[in-house]
């Protein structure tokens, strides 16, 4: 009785896994399990069976070979063809035919936080510009 309070009492948290004392192997497993398929209910077959890595059949020896991932090698240059493709965005931002304001402001708004974190920010009186100036012509009396 007092063994299974110490069990319980320790390691019971949902931010935490289940603590292993030594004792009482099969409670520990079971909580094992709970806790991990809580995370990712899909860690626990690859905890039992081993990840899948993906493989090609060698046609001449008949065997199984790993495939190698592809890297980008020069990230620097995928950096930049991303922050030219998304400066191209921003430069001709037009409102679209039928697009309410507010689909307009999530557009744009998308396209300077990810210059952003691309780490190419745009002071905030050139986004001012360039919305006003993106808008239609029935808008242009408005503003």
């Amino acid at each position: 009785m007092a063994l299974q309070k110490l069990v319980v009492a320790k390691g019971q948290s949902t931010n935490r896994p289940p603590l292993f004392d030594g004792f009482n192997c099969p409670y520990w497993s079971t909580r094992m399990l709970i806790y991990i398929r809580a995370i990712n209910y899909e860690m626990w077959d690859i905890i039992i069976d081993g990840p899948f890595i993906p493989s090609t059949l060698n046609v001449v020896t008949n065997e199984m070979i790993p495939k190698q991932r592809i890297i980008h090698e020069e990230t620097c240059q995928v950096k930049e063809s991303k922050i030219a493709l998304l400066t191209y965005n921003y430069e001709m931002f037009k409102m679209e035919p039928g697009e309410d304001i507010t689909r307009m402001l999530d557009r744009f708004t998308n396209i300077t936080n990810k210059l952003s974190q691309l780490g190419k920010p745009i002071l905030e009186y050139e986004v001012v510009k360039r919305l006003i100036r993106s808008l239609p012509k029935n808008w242009k009396p408005k503003v």
